[in-house]
Order: C-alpha cells, then sequence, then structure tokens
C-alpha cells in the first residue's frame, strides 16, 4: 500500500525537524554542542534528515486520515440521544419520601428516644 504525502506534510515535518535540531545543537557545554553539530552535519550528509522527515510526513499523514475516517463512519443515525446518555430525568425518578418502607432521616440519626 503507498500513501501520497502531501507536500504541506513534508514542510511541517521538515519545519518540526529544524526545530528539534536547532534545540539538540545548542548546549551549555561547547564541545557538546559541536559534537552535536558534526552529528546533524554527517546526518545531513548521508541523507538521513530526509528519511526522517519522510517518516514524520508519512505518520501525520496516516494519523490524519484515521481520525479524518473515524469521523466520517460515525453518522447521526449511529449517534446515541443526549437523553438516552444522561439517563431518566429527576422527575421521572421515585422520591425516597413516597417509599413506605423507607425510615426518615430524622428517625434513623440522632440518640434513641428515651421511653
Amino acid at each position: 500500500m503507498s500513501i501520497l504525502v502531501p507536500e504541506k506534510a513534508i514542510r511541517e515535518a521538515r519545519e518540526k525537524l529544524r526545530e528539534v535540531m536547532m534545540q539538540y545543537v545548542s548546549g551549555v557545554d561547547p564541545s557538546e554542542s559541536d559534537a552535536r553539530k558534526e552529528r546533524r552535519r554527517y546526518a545531513e550528509e548521508n541523507e538521513e534528515t530526509e528519511g526522517v522527515i519522510m517518516n514524520m510526513a508519512l505518520a501525520a499523514t496516516v494519523s490524519a486520515e484515521e481520525a479524518r475516517k473515524a469521523s466520517e463512519g460515525q453518522t447521526s443515525a449511529e449517534r446515541i440521544p443526549a437523553l438516552a446518555r444522561l439517563g431518566a430525568s429527576p422527575d421521572q425518578e421515585p422520591t425516597p419520601e413516597a417509599d413506605p418502607a423507607r425510615i426518615s432521616v430524622k428517625k434513623r440519626l440522632g440518640r434513641p428516644p428515651l421511653n
């Protein structure tokens, strides 16, 4: 399966990698910064960065495509109405006072009567 990666996704991935690499090479220690700059130069010479850019763009494209398909797959007929998700309204539920088997809170709490 071949996925066509849009040019916009490649540009965004290239910009993101550039930002990350700038943070990577701008270290506090000058010798570490020089070593990181050398590793970055080596990766650019061997076209490793282009491979990383293509992988980033491909992953972003696949992720966006899956999200689009998931949102399209959910039609209004499949959606659950809000009232069904919320449950019964308080007016429909039996109130505790209406249940004769229940003892009121005043009678349950506190000290027993001194008969």
